[in-house]
């Protein structure tokens, strides 16, 4: 579930990088456009007006965008920090899993020596018992 969070969230951030590219182009395109419009002296009041007003919109768009990778990115850090607790929880159940696996086989162990010992007991029991019957 983290690593699905994790590439939705890397998804994102690559669209948004593309929206950053297509800002940026539209901003260079602005620009180019206002340099062209000056450098002719054609360019009016009116005009640069708009120019200076679309630029501060694409600013304002770049500035979401840069938002947005922000948010992004600290969603990310924080699926990845998750993910490393939770590896680490793994690992330590996992440790905790081999030693139960070793106190099963000593408990294992023990309790066939102590089958021995009854068997042998039994045997004996059988034995004394037998010398009462006949």
């Amino acid at each position: 579930m983290v690593a699905d969070e994790v590439r939705q969230l890397a998804s994102r951030t690559a669209v948004s990088t593309q929206e950053i590219q297509e800002i940026i182009q539209k901003l260079q395109q602005g620009t180019l456009s206002a340099a062209d419009i000056m450098s002719k002296g054609k360019g009016s009041a009116g005009t640069s007006v708009d120019t200076a007003r679309n630029a501060g919109e694409v600013l304002n768009k770049v500035e979401d965008v840069f938002q947005a990778i922000l948010c992004s990115s600290q969603t990310i850090a924080a699926a990845a920090e998750k993910q490393m607790h939770i590896a680490a929880e793994v690992n330590q159940r996992a440790g905790r899993v081999g030693e139960l696996t070793n106190e099963t086989l000593t408990l294992s162990t023990d309790a066939a020596e102590t089958g021995k010992q009854v068997a042998e007991i039994s045997k004996a029991l059988r034995s004394s018992l037998g010398q009462f019957t006949t």
